[in-house]
């Protein structure tokens, strides 16, 4: 692949700096001969680029295999525990050790069986300091490709990544980076609601397993006052993720007293999770659907902080699972 643009540029066109912010890459890919592929792909993608980055990068191959990284002499310059397990800036209250706010894999392709030039398509949104690392996650992309998809090894050429505008930053062999951008997340919520046509009744609609814990349990048919209350929560912990000060929210019942469901559509599932690491398979809960809600009676203020939250949300994912594309959902509201 040839570089375009040797001085990396990062074209931030979205306005103020500060705030939280994120780049997407949508990688466009071909298979090169028939396969099976597990019908959830995040787990598979996100774990077989996690393995491209080890094999490429990892200097104590014996401390990865027994899980002792954190003996590694080069631990803190690891180029794989900065992509995969990026350390917060800030602790967040009540947080699990160990977790992973770096990137999120997206990949909404349900095919289990796939024939030779198909394509598919998946993205990949990173965060905070996680989007310096571009050159290591394309070059973990291709090595992927070769190596193999699943337990069946498909194997894969990548086509294009484009950026969230559809500007392409990889055509053919050649790499554009003067194209790869900035998004602030509260400019991207303004552009939607710019779009918007005004209502009081929201569709949300789940285009992954959305899976929002509860005394310890999974809910299998979350309301729209936890689901506020996950997007308040992800929002906090990214804030953290990236070092922007912000207070633990509380007390957000009283912003939904007007808030009422209209409908809700559930489906729970269960799906199965192999773990290299752990050599073991593990079974995650989560449910698709949607849910319509009406805002009637929502006082103005409240109203607009509702539907604010909903759309930080939509771009952070909610709940748990989310580095594995758990927890995205779309707001349809009407668009102009």
């Amino acid at each position: 692949m040839r570089n375009m643009n040797r001085d990396k540029h990062i074209d931030d066109t979205y306005g103020d700096q500060g705030g939280l912010c994120y780049t997407i890459l949508l990688f466009t890919v071909r298979f090169v001969s028939d396969a099976q592929l597990p019908k959830y792909k995040g787990f598979a993608l996100r774990g077989g680029i996690g393995n491209m980055l080890l094999d490429e990068f990892c200097m104590r191959e014996q401390l990865r295999k027994k899980e002792a990284c954190f003996r590694c002499e080069f631990l803190k310059e690891c180029i794989v525990q900065r992509i995969m397990y990026a350390p917060m800036e800030i602790p967040a209250v009540s947080m699990s050790e160990g977790s992973s706010e770096g990137y999120v894999v997206e990949c909404e392709d349900r095919r289990e069986l796939v024939r030779e030039g198909d394509t598919m398509v998946f993205r990949l949104l990173l965060f905070g300091k996680t989007m310096y690392y571009l050159s290591p996650l394309l070059s973990a992309v291709y090595r992927l490709g070769i190596a193999g998809l699943g337990s069946d090894q498909a194997q894969f050429e990548t086509i294009s990544i484009q950026n969230e505008r559809g500007d392409y930053i990889l055509n053919g062999q050649d790499i554009f980076k003067d194209r790869y951008r900035i998004c602030r997340l509260e400019r991207t919520i303004d552009r939607r609601l710019q779009k918007m046509i005004p209502k009081d009744t929201l569709e949300l609609k789940f285009l992954s397993p959305i899976a929002l814990k509860k005394k310890g349990t999974i809910l299998e048919n979350p309301t729209i006052e936890e689901l506020l209350k996950a997007a308040e929560r992800r929002i906090y912990i990214m804030n953290c993720f990236e070092g922007i000060p912000m207070e633990e929210p509380k007390g957000i019942e009283e912003r939904l007293g007007g808030l009422k469901t209209l409908a809700c559509e559930y489906h729970p599932t269960v799906i199965p999770r192999y773990s290299s690491r752990k050599d073991t398979k593990i079974y995650l809960k989560g449910s698709y659907g949607t849910l319509v809600v009406s805002m009637k009676d929502c006082e103005d203020g409240d109203r607009e902080w509702i539907l604010r939250t909903l759309l930080a949300g939509e771009v952070l994912h909610v709940g748990s699972n989310t580095s594995f594309g758990f927890g995205r959902y779309r707001v349809n509201a009407g668009e102009r």
